[in-house]
């Protein structure tokens, strides 16, 4: 039984690089609205004075408010990047994908999870959205170096996910996802259908980089390396067109 080896955590959480950016912007907000919370401070003097109308008490009650959310909002993103400084590896996608020599998974598999996914970008980094088993997911993945790169995942309404369709410029990937433990990690088989029909393929994710993979006997070709095996890609060049590109 073969091993491999490689990988490091895998967390789908915030990372500095997108809270940097949401704190510089609620901090700025939050700014913006304390000032008017001193002017709103100023219009009830006038306004016990006499010197401005009632209706500017309604506009200051919602400068207050929003005060308050925006200082609530800004207390969550210093807690998430103070989550962040204590553990570098968040939001970091190690993993290996490999072709299958036969059939032996599915004796091992549980019923799979019927999964489609669509993307609102064709270059650079990638965005998807995946609707599973009744729940959506909005996904946002970095550019690779090697088989490493950073992915962010949010649960997002499930009519939100159906309503994002409308963005794809690519059909749609459809599949079944099985779940299968082997020898302490989990391996994912996925079983496309749809223009991507007759493609399976088989992914592992690491916990650290100096971990042992047990590698399974229905495990073949390692095309981690192999970009037109990504999801991403088979949306834009479907795995039934391959062959008339190749000219067979």
């Amino acid at each position: 039984m073969n091993t491999l080896q490689s990988g490091t955590n895998r967390n789908r959480t915030g990372d500095t690089r997108i809270f940097s950016p949401l704190l510089y912007q609620l901090s700025y907000g939050t700014l913006f609205v304390l000032r008017c919370k001193v002017r709103e401070n100023l219009w009830k003097r006038k306004i016990k004075s006499g010197k401005i109308a009632k209706k500017c008490v309604v506009f200051s009650v919602t400068i207050a408010n929003q005060s308050v959310l925006s200082f609530l909002l800004l207390l969550k993103a210093l807690s998430l990047w103070a989550n962040k400084q204590q553990n570098l590896k968040m939001g970091v996608e190690i993993e290996r994908k490999f072709l299958l020599k036969n059939d032996g998974w599915r004796k091992l598999a549980p019923k799979g999870i019927r999964m489609a996914q669509w993307y609102l970008n064709e270059s650079g980094n990638t965005v998807r959205v995946r609707i599973a088993d009744q729940k959506a997911f909005l996904t946002i993945k970095s550019k690779s170096v090697g088989i490493s790169r950073m992915e962010f995942e949010y649960e997002i309404p499930l009519a939100d996910a159906e309503s994002l369709k409308l963005l794809t410029q690519t059909p749609i990937v459809d599949k079944y996802r099985y779940v299968i433990p082997y020898c302490g990690h989990v391996w994912e088989v996925d079983e496309f259908l749809g223009l991507n029909e007759g493609l399976v393929t088989a992914e592992v994710e690491m916990q650290s980089e100096d971990e042992q993979v047990e590698i399974p006997d229905w495990i073949g070709e390692d095309v981690s390396d192999e970009k037109r095996y990504r999801n991403s890609n088979l949306a834009k060049h479907p795995f039934s067109t391959w062959k008339l590109s190749e000219g067979d």
